[in-house]
Formats: structure tokens, C-alpha cells, sequence
């Protein structure tokens, strides 16, 4: 992780890659309230991956709480809280 201010940048090797121009594993966008985040992605009519919330404490010093959706070409699209 790389970490200015607000903006978090996340690289890693090991997933593979569907190795053509444009393929990512996934955008993730920072939110200060995941609850809030996600009723509205409910209420617009997202394309929900996630039924519920997801967590993972181990990320970060106290964790994350997060969802995903898909966007408009299929990519997986993160809104993750760090707590």
C-alpha cells in the first residue's frame, strides 16, 4: 500500500491477469460511511456483488469494512472504509 493523505494506492503480484489492454482486478474508491455507501448503491439499483457489508479486520490497524459492485463493463468496483 501507498498512502498520501486520502489517496490510497494497493499493488500486488500474484492474481493472474487476463493479459489484454485494460484488464485490472479491481478499482476500490474510499468512503468515510460504508453504511451510507451502500443504501445508496441499493437505492440507485447497482449491480450488487455483495448481499451485505464485508470485513476484514486484519487489513490496516483496525480493519475494513467494504462492498463491491459491478460497473458498467463488468469490472469490480470496491467502496471500502478504513476504520
Amino acid at each position: 500500500f501507498m498512502r498520501l493523505g486520502n489517496l490510497t494506492i494497493e499493488t500486488w503480484e500474484g492474481d493472474p491477469t487476463a493479459k489484454k489492454a485494460g484488464a485490472i482486478n479491481h478499482i476500490s474508491l474510499n468512503t468515510t460511511d460504508v453504511d451510507k455507501a451502500f443504501a445508496e448503491a441499493k437505492k440507485q439499483g447497482l449491480n450488487l456483488v455483495d448481499k451485505e457489508i464485508q470485513s476484514i479486520p486484519s487489513f490496516w490497524k483496525k480493519g475494513i469494512r467494504f462492498f463491491n459492485i459491478l460497473g458498467p463493463n463488468q469490472e469490480t468496483i470496491e467502496f471500502c472504509q478504513i476504520l
